[in-house]
C-alpha cells in the first residue's frame, strides 16, 4: 500500500501539484482506495472441520439464518457456516493457539504474544505499560504465561 501511495505522489508531481495538494489528494485517494478493499468476514465454525474457526466474507452468502439460537450463514459454496457463539467455540481451534490465543480463565482468551507483563499476585496479564488494558488469567495457566514472557525476554 506505500508503494502505492508513493507512486500516486509521482504522478501528481509529475502534474506539477504542490507538495500540500499533493498531501491532500494522496490521503484522499488512500482512503477511497482503503474503504473499496474492506469487505465485511464473520468468524464462523468450518463446515469442513468443526474444530476448526474460519472467516468468510458476508458478500458471499446467499442468507443469514437462526437456528436453536444460533446464527448461521448460508454460503455459496452451499455450505452452511454457524457463526462463533460462545467462547467454547474457539477451545479446539488450533488456528488461534498458533496465533497465540490462549484461554487463560473462564470467561477470556488472551493474545499470549501482546502480553508486556504479568502480576501473579494480581491474576493479571498486562498489554501496555501503564497497566490499564488488563486480561483475567486464572492461577492455573500462570506457568504458561510466565513462561511465554521468559522465552521472549521480557520477565
Amino acid at each position: 500500500m506505500e508503494d502505492l501511495v508513493s507512486r500516486i505522489g509521482q504522478v501528481l508531481e509529475e502534474q506539477g501539484l504542490d507538495m500540500a495538494s499533493r498531501e491532500a489528494a494522496v490521503k484522499k485517494i488512500a482512503e477511497l482506495i482503503y474503504l473499496e478493499k474492506k469487505e465485511l468476514v464473520a468468524l464462523c465454525i468450518d463446515a469442513d472441520n468443526p474444530d476448526e474457526l474460519i472467516n468468510i466474507k458476508i458478500s458471499e452468502c446467499y442468507y443469514i439464518d437462526t437456528q436453536k439460537r444460533r446464527i448461521i450463514y448460508q454460503h455459496t459454496n452451499g455450505k452452511k457456516y454457524p457463526n462463533v457463539h460462545l467462547l467454547e467455540d474457539f477451545e479446539s481451534s488450533s488456528l488461534l493457539y498458533r496465533e497465540g490465543i490462549i484461554r487463560t480463565d473462564h470467561s477470556n482468551f488472551l493474545n499470549i504474544n501482546r502480553v508486556t507483563s504479568f502480576s501473579k499476585a494480581r491474576g493479571q496479564a498486562f498489554f501496555d505499560a501503564d497497566k490499564r488494558i488488563a486480561a483475567k488469567v486464572a492461577s492455573i495457566h500462570s506457568p504458561q504465561v510466565k513462561e511465554n514472557l521468559r522465552i521472549r525476554g521480557i520477565e
